[in-house]
């Protein structure tokens, strides 16, 4: 399971204003 992996991911990327 990578969801968490993807979450984070989302997560840094939408962070990278």
């Amino acid at each position: 399971d990578g969801e968490d992996d993807r979450w984070v991911f989302e997560c840094r990327v939408r962070q990278q204003k």
